[in-house]
């Protein structure tokens, strides 16, 4: 196998200039172009000098040969397949190969065949399901010595076949929205597997925060009227009547003034509007009186005190603290 592998790599260039060679008698087009483009960086990316990049010359390839149907970058596709340890692929390009080489060098057909056999003698088929379709296969073998192998398919839908190498496995299936399954097996073939997305956990219901019922009548705090209150009431009531009363009789003793007033009697008219003027102060005093007797009542009663062991329901960020209810 080492062997067709360098013979494969190190005649790349010669084999695309023959077949450029080939065509000389017909002018090429894009697609030609384009498929020398793929095809030349599929070259550089196994001849990197840190280490062949077979995946990457893989996509390469696989885009020049869908422009240009050739036999050469078939067996480099095979050759990638190999290297990524996608053994169906790679029996199955390889097999392509040599139906569409008939004037292959005898000792390559030889050398790929040999090689054919030891794939075919190391795969594994598997068979793996999603639940729901959709998710994407990684699969990685995990060799006792050397570097793990990862590859990976899909996304598949329903029952999927999965042509791998012998060995120990661990395979994920990731679904979409993050979630993931694994499977750890060794594998000798023939072994099944559903993948089933797990079930999230469903959110908890959110709970409104209790707001104060609007239907109940609003709980007004006790306040009862206190003795003062009730005395500067009184008190203002009884200094409003004397005033109403006050001024009436002044009003009087000011009429009458005005009927004595004739001349006729000066004595009389002296002592009427002598107790007018008295009646008008006096009147005065009890209005003044009434006034701040009705101030001192407002402030006593807009200030009375709430009556001690009166009950209230509260809120705080919506929980009663109110006990049972």
């Amino acid at each position: 196998m080492k062997a067709l592998r360098v013979a494969l790599v190190a005649g790349l260039a010669f084999t695309w200039s023959s077949i450029a060679l080939a065509q000389d008698a017909a002018p090429t087009n894009n697609k030609d172009e384009e498929a020398r483009e793929h095809f030349t960086a599929g070259v550089n990316l196994l001849q990197d000098p840190a280490h062949p990049r077979y995946d990457e010359a893989y996509i390469e390839f696989k885009q020049a040969y869908a422009l240009k149907a050739s036999p050469t970058i078939l067996g480099n596709m095979a050759l990638c397949a190999l290297k990524l340890e996608r053994d169906a692929e790679a029996i199955d390009l390889y097999t392509r190969y040599l139906a569409e080489s008939p004037g292959l060098d005898p000792q390559e057909r030889t050398q790929v065949e040999r090689d054919l056999s030891t794939l075919r003698a190391g795969l594994a088929k598997i068979t793996v399901s999603s639940r729901p379709d959709g998710a994407i296969i990684h699969d990685t073998r995990m060799p006792a010595q050397g570097e793990r192998i990862t590859n990976v398919y899909g996304p598949i839908s329903g029952q999927t076949e999965l042509g791998i190498r012998r060995g120990h496995h661990l395979i994920k299936a990731h679904f979409p929205g993050g979630t993931e399954q694994s499977w750890e097996i060794d594998v000798n073939g023939g072994e099944a597997h559903v993948f089933e997305k797990p079930v999230e956990p469903e959110a908890p219901p959110v709970v409104p925060e209790p707001t104060p019922d609007q239907t109940r009548p609003e709980q007004k705090a006790d306040r009862p009227l206190t003795k003062p209150i009730y005395v500067s009431g009184f008190v203002t009531i009884g200094l409003g009547a004397a005033t109403l009363v006050t001024g009436i009789l002044a009003l009087d003793a000011h009429s009458r003034y005005g009927k004595a007033n004739d001349g006729s009697d000066p004595e009389n008219a002296a002592d009427i509007r002598s107790s007018g003027k008295t009646l008008n102060v006096v009147s005065d005093v009890l209005l003044i009186g009434t006034i701040i007797g009705a101030g001192v009542t407002a402030y006593l009663y807009f200030t009375r005190p709430q009556k001690a062991g009166s009950s209230q329901m509260s809120f705080v960020r919506g929980t009663f603290l109110s006990g049972e209810f």
